[in-house]
């Protein structure tokens, strides 16, 4: 995938900041900067608003020079860092709570790149009315918050959270700020928080859990950014963890000893990535093509749609093809999903074109790991867009957009429908995961209104409410 090669990232000039392959604690040597590209700036106050094009090595055209009135004005500004096609593009607002700023511009990372002593900080700036915040970000942070604090003293610069993959590139970014009157750069410290996503921010597309308590919720945001929602608590709260740029389409878990969580991304431009974490809000990129659908029955035994159905006995680092390759009959030629059951079973849904209506579904078995193949097992069951997810001792759903959605007890062989249908007027299934027990965590939006994920049990009676997320990202 394409987060892989930012590895690769060499000396690279994005927007007037340098990007170098971080390896170890700090940013390596690396050519001194050139000029800054242009950078868009809009100045916003409660009186005036104004907007100005900037050089970043240059001070506004006209930097104003009243004195704050009584009460001060307070500033905001929106910064935009332009990036190529390898990343690099970055909106940074700016607000200032003392009423002191007159502007905020794109700046110039200072001094010496490659020492230590520069990773973050305020340096004096190019005029004695200036000065420069200066941090080392992710290749692909779309996003960055940097507030002057009502105390005249701190700057606090809030940040993508850690553990995204793209961090393995690192980007120098400034943003030189313009005051009244002359400051003195020791004066101000600058602190760094991982919060500029909020659990609000995300719209969820899909979730995976370990239990009841400990569970994931995947999307995007306005901004394009991947993200992963971790609770330790049954939903109480939850934990922001950053996975690039895109959406995550896909989570799957595996419990046991060494449970492991994996996520599917994809975006426009890019194909699927494959990441796997250990629940510690890490998260790695694995090598190789990405599945588009995958099921685990623990930390190494796994299949993957590719979309022929492959096997891993590792975590997904290596896939193997079953033994006989299968394919989607004509009436229901696109593989959807696909499950891997306890000892040796793998189940796939087979459906005609997402979208087209009430869509057939055929569902194709395995009960020896690939090696031979059932007859299609046609469904009797409307709707569209549907999704399947089975756990591994056989108990499992199936949903559909305009249709109920269905439970199973033995893999699939039979379907019963849920007993009541989603607490939400014209509610449907986003995404849902199976437990093990016959437990469904399942999250239902209606399009207009905020997502509801919601824990189902008593064969589809009982529907508890758990959490509440923004609608889902482009109608559904």
């Amino acid at each position: 995938s394409w987060l892989g090669g930012l590895a690769l990232v060499g000396a690279l000039l994005v927007a007037g900041a340098v990007a170098w392959t971080v390896a170890g604690p700090g940013p390596q040597p690396g050519p001194t900067p050139g000029p800054s590209a242009s950078a868009s700036v809009a100045a916003v106050s409660p009186s005036a608003s104004a907007s100005a094009s900037a050089r970043a090595t240059d001070p506004p055209t006209d930097p104003p020079t009243d004195p704050p009135t009584d009460p001060p004005v307070l500033g905001s500004w929106s910064v935009e860092y332009r990036g190529g096609d390898a990343g690099g593009g970055l909106t940074v607002s700016v607000e200032d709570q003392t009423g002191t700023v007159t502007n905020a511009v794109q700046g110039q990372f200072p001094g010496d790149m490659g020492s230590m002593a520069f990773r973050e900080g305020v340096v004096q700036g190019s005029d004695a009315r200036t000065l420069v915040a200066y941090w080392w970000g992710g290749m692909c942070d779309q996003r960055a918050r940097l507030t002057l604090e009502a105390n005249g003293t701190t700057l606090r610069l809030h940040l993508p959270p850690p553990g995204t993959p793209c961090r393995l590139a690192a980007v120098g970014r400034a943003i030189e700020l313009w005051f009244r009157d002359p400051t003195e750069a020791s004066s101000i410290s600058l602190t760094i928080t991982r919060d500029v996503i909020a659990t609000s921010d995300v719209h969820a597309q899909s979730t995976a859990w370990f239990g009841t308590d400990e569970g994931f919720v995947g999307g995007t945001t306005d901004y394009g950014e991947a993200v992963v929602l971790h609770t330790r608590n049954g939903g109480s709260s939850w934990a922001v963890e950053g996975l690039g740029i895109g959406d995550v389409s896909a989570l799957v878990v595996a419990s046991g000893t060494g449970g492991r969580v994996w996520a599917i991304t994809t975006c426009d431009s890019c194909w699927y990535a494959l990441l796997q974490s250990d629940g510690s809000g890490t998260w790695t990129e694995m090598d190789g093509q990405a599945p588009e659908a995958i099921s685990f029955l623990d930390a190494g035994t796994g299949v993957g749609l590719f979309p022929d159905p492959r096997l891993t006995d590792d975590g997904g680092l290596t896939w193997t093809p079953v033994a006989t390759q299968v394919t989607c009959p004509s009436r229901a030629p696109v593989a959807a999903s696909i499950a891997r059951l306890r000892p040796s079973t793998i189940v796939i849904l087979c459906q005609w074109w997402l979208g087209s209506g009430n869509e057939r579904k055929v569902l194709l078995r395995s009960t020896d790991d690939g090696a031979h193949w059932g007859a299609p097992e046609p469904l009797a069951m409307g709707g569209e867009q549907a999704t399947m997810g089975i756990a591994p001792d056989g108990t499992g759903y199936l949903a559909s957009r305009k249709a109920p959605m269905q439970l199973t007890t033995d893999g699939g062989l039979t379907w019963t429908e849920a007993a009541a249908a989603p607490p939400l007027v014209g509610g449907f299934v986003v995404a849902a995961a199976a437990l093990e027990g016959g437990t469904v965590m399942v999250l239902v939006g209606d399009d207009t209104s905020v997502q509801q994920l919601f824990r189902v049990e008593d064969g589809g009676a009982t529907w508890t409410s758990v959490a509440s997320f923004q609608v889902p990202c482009c109608g559904g």
